[in-house]
């Protein structure tokens, strides 16, 4: 009886240290998560749900997150500080993934809680020349008196791309650039050619530069 009673106790005890283990080693981490027009599937029309997991964003690009877990975590808490002006919500307050479209410039702060960890994720809504005032501001780097940016990889990498210096693909037995219009919507700040917001997409449509920017590049191939 003893012995039933020594083995009961253990067990119990196990069982408790379990749990205790499982709630206090709750954690949580927010993760953005990348969209593609592939992985999303049929776009509705006059919308843009296409993010690029990449923390500084277009207005009114969708914001895909995640809370990546250990320890056994069921419950969620979610909550977002805007800038001025905005009235962004989170699409849930708890559910483990969430989503958000931010409709004016500047810093977005989203937070989760789990148990008693709290993690936090700071994103910056701009236009494609950067957030007016704040950080990061691409005009830095994009204005007519800096041209460091024009030597670096991060500049020429649309030009590599399109002249099969990157991935590239065997037509007729030449080389091919394979980085074209639905690569660039993924790279760029912002891609809606019919919202006058400042993003990429829509300038790049007014200018005309989507339609020919691709021609005046040769292939690395020399064709």
């Amino acid at each position: 009886m003893n012995k039933f009673r020594l083995l009961f106790t253990m067990v119990l005890g196990f069982f408790l240290l379990a749990s205790v283990t499982n709630v206090l080693g709750q954690t949580a981490k927010i993760k953005t998560q990348y969209k593609s027009q592939g992985n999303l599937g049929t776009i509705p029309a006059g919308t843009f749900p296409i993010y690029s997991g990449n923390h500084t964003v277009a207005k009114w690009m969708k914001v895909y997150l995640t809370a990546d877990t250990t320890g056994g975590v069921s419950s969620f808490s979610w909550t977002i500080t805007t800038p001025s002006g905005s009235s962004t919500t989170l699409s849930s307050t708890t559910s483990q993934n969430v989503t958000f479209i931010p409709d004016t410039t500047g810093k977005y702060i989203v937070s989760l809680t789990v148990g008693s960890t709290t993690d936090a994720d700071t994103f910056w809504v701009s236009t494609y020349k950067g957030v007016t005032g704040g950080t990061p501001n691409c005009s830095q780097c994009h204005s007519a008196t800096y041209s460091g940016w024009q030597q670096t990889g991060h500049a020429n990498i649309f030009q590599q791309g399109v002249t099969g210096q990157l991935e590239t693909a065997s037509v007729n037995n030449q080389l091919v650039g394979t980085y074209g219009t639905n690569c660039v919507k993924c790279h760029t700040t912002g891609w809606d050619q019919k919202a006058n917001n400042g993003n990429f997409g829509y300038l790049a449509h007014q200018s005309g530069y989507d339609t020919t920017w691709y021609k005046t590049y040769t292939l690395s191939s020399g064709s």
